[in-house]
């Protein structure tokens, strides 16, 4: 069936789903005494979100009698009002916005649908990967060329469209927060210490309750509807801006579902990869440290038994002392790990009226 054709049989389905809620509105009305007519029978196939009783004009000639009892009757004009009855208008509101047309909607499930194999295949290990081995992979994909097919439109597009709006926050705080974001987390990371020395038994007092976030405290809008007040990841994949290959300086991801053990993993692997194959300079590879350095507090707490599948090392002891060993390498500290930041990209300065008028540009 083509695009169009599914377009029209879910119009068709639409409005045989309106036609039946109404007949249930009517039953009740009967059932309850506040109408004696017919329902139940004479139901129309297809009734248009705009042709129905409460509408009383242009109605199908079965309900026509419903549209006369609206009128004389209090009751049923106050039920059969537009206040109480469901539109069928599609999502609305502020998180549904307005309701897309139809061929908005499948573009949309089919960068759900190329995400979800993006999703499958960063789920297998945990490596990040960068889009143009994503772009590849997904290029081999026989369901993905049934998709492209279908609505018509090259495989290269469709991967493209997908992996360009990929619902990704960065794998390290600096990258997510701005100042004042990254001074509520600082709050955020206190209160979890000292929750973590009352587990062990000690007696801490009381654990500060941590500051919501803001939208201003993050540095994309996007990470702020996918995190919101209280910095809860709902992102499908992991960005690791600064990350990217000299060999094709493509954007990186991973998948947002690995647990805190895999991320360092990952991180970590990729590390190694930039530092020994590409050899990277100290100032690229801080950020990566600095990455892994957020993660393990989590992984001592929920992964440092000892591990058989390691020989019996406690991982989050393991990380701690490679994380070390790398920063004496590199002569980091851990303070300056901390203090890292991202570089503040420089605006260029706008031309003088004087200068606009003459045709010369800013610096």
């Amino acid at each position: 069936m083509t695009a169009s054709g599914i377009a029209s049989e879910r119009d068709a389905r639409l409005q045989r789903m309106v036609a039946l809620q109404e007949e249930i509105d009517w039953l009740v009305y009967r059932a309850f005494g506040l109408w004696d007519g017919a329902a139940g029978d004479g139901v129309p196939q297809r009734a248009a979100e705009g042709l129905r009783p409460f509408h009383r004009a242009a109605v199908p000639p079965e309900w026509r009698d419903r549209s006369r009892a609206i009128e004389a009757d209090p009751q049923l004009g106050l039920l059969e009002s537009a206040m109480f009855k469901r539109p069928w208008a599609g999502r609305q509101g502020v998180f549904g916005h307005s309701d897309k047309p139809f061929a908005e909607q499948l573009g949309d499930a089919s960068t759900a649908f190329v995400q979800s194999l993006v999703e499958s295949r960063l789920r297998e290990s945990p490596a990040p990967e960068s889009s143009r081995r994503l772009r590849e992979e997904l290029l081999r994909s026989t369901p993905l060329a049934r998709v492209a097919a279908f609505l018509g439109n090259p495989i290269e597009d469709v991967v493209g469209q997908a992996l360009g709006h990929v619902d990704a926050v960065p794998f390290l705080a600096a990258f997510r927060f701005t100042d004042s974001g990254l001074a509520k987390h600082t709050v955020w990371k206190e209160s979890w210490a000292l929750q973590r020395r009352e587990d062990a038994g000690e007696n801490v007092g009381t654990i500060p309750v941590p500051p919501k976030y803001d939208q201003k405290d993050y540095r994309d809008a996007s990470y702020w509807r996918l995190r919101g007040k209280l910095d809860v990841p709902k992102e499908r994949f992991i960005s690791y801006p600064g990350c990217e290959s000299n060999e094709d300086r493509e954007s990186v991801y991973g998948w947002a579902g690995w647990n805190h053990l895999q991320r360092a993993q990952a991180l970590a692997a990729l590390y190694q990869d930039r530092k020994q194959r590409e050899g990277w300079s100290k100032d690229r590879l801080t950020p990566m440290l600095a990455g892994l350095l957020e993660l393990i507090p989590w992984i001592k707490q929920w992964h440092n038994e000892p591990s058989q599948e390691f020989e019996g090392l406690r991982l989050g002891d393991y990380f701690q002392s490679y994380l070390e060993a790398e920063c004496r390498e590199l002569g980091l500290t851990v303070e300056e790990l901390r203090d890292w930041r991202p570089e503040r990209k420089s605006r260029a300065a706008r031309p003088t009226k004087k200068a606009r008028a003459a045709g010369v540009e800013g610096d």
